[in-house]
């Protein structure tokens, strides 16, 4: 006899329960009927067509918690952020658990990253393929790129569409895992080996951590960006970081595209 499973949003529940108490001290009065969020009965439902949506203190507990980011981000008085309860970046962090539980739970789930994510991947592979001449059939590795560089303003899901269709994952100071903050971005960088002809790819994410925002600090030498490098089996450490040929990046990147989106045109 097979042991049965229990039901995601039973499993969401009991995996979150320390979150959603931490977040029902910080913004709920004492008073049980001050706020109803943490006792809505959880829900993550799945479509026939595989749309994953939830309910209940996921849905309301990630929206509070991206606003207490924000607070905290754009200087707010302490006293203000999450009622006096986020006095630092850490805190700030452990109050978004139910932000990263959403992303967790919906955005970053295989099913729906590969229908949201497939137009934008074909996009970024089409960058990354050289042209020889004017006749893009005639591509090869050695060739130069189209333009040299690329970049595409999108939103926080958009992201992590193309982190879970690429299966990597990134930790940055004080924030969850996998977190995307404002003005996060996806880095794909080119680099070619003049030697052999070979091109390598090298993907990073980055962000500006809750205390730069806060103070406002240049970004220099001494308070640098945090930088969270991906690594693969199929790359190589080097002296300019983590290097994957081209042809593994590619791999990656086509593995779970769906057709949504196959017909419309790619920029040139």
């Amino acid at each position: 006899m097979s042991e049965q499973r229990p039901h995601p949003a039973a499993q969401a529940e009991k995996t979150y329960k320390k979150a959603v108490a931490d977040l029902r001290k910080a913004v709920c009065k004492e008073t049980t009927d001050s706020c109803r969020f943490p006792d809505s009965p959880w829900k993550i439902n799945i479509s026939q067509h595989g749309k994953i949506k939830s309910g209940g203190p996921v849905s309301e507990g990630a929206n509070i918690g991206e606003t207490i980011r924000l607070q905290y981000s754009e200087n707010l008085p302490l006293s203000g952020v999450a009622f006096g309860h986020a006095r630092d970046a850490r805190q700030v962090s452990n109050l978004m658990a139910l932000h990263a539980a959403k992303y967790d739970l919906v955005s970053d789930t295989l099913e729906n990253a590969s229908h949201g994510g497939s137009l934008l991947m074909r996009q970024i592979i089409h960058a990354f393929m050289p042209v020889q001449g004017s006749n893009a059939s005639q591509r090869s590795d050695n060739d130069t790129l189209l333009s040299p560089l690329v970049i595409f303003t999108a939103h926080d899901t958009n992201i992590a569409q193309i982190q879970t269709m690429l299966g990597f994952n990134w930790q940055l100071p004080f924030y969850p895992r996998n977190d995307i903050p404002p003005g996060g971005a996806l880095l794909i960088e080119n680099y070619p080996d003049k030697q052999t002809g070979q091109r390598f790819i090298r993907l990073t994410f980055t962000a500006r951590t809750s205390d730069q925002w806060r103070q406002l600090s240049p970004l220099n030498a001494q308070d640098p960006l945090p930088v969270a490098e991906v690594r693969h089996s199929g790359c190589r450490d080097t002296a300019v970081g983590e290097l994957c040929p081209l042809n593994v990046f590619t791999q990656l990147a086509k593995a779970h595209r769906v057709n949504d989106g196959k017909d419309l045109p790619v920029f040139q």
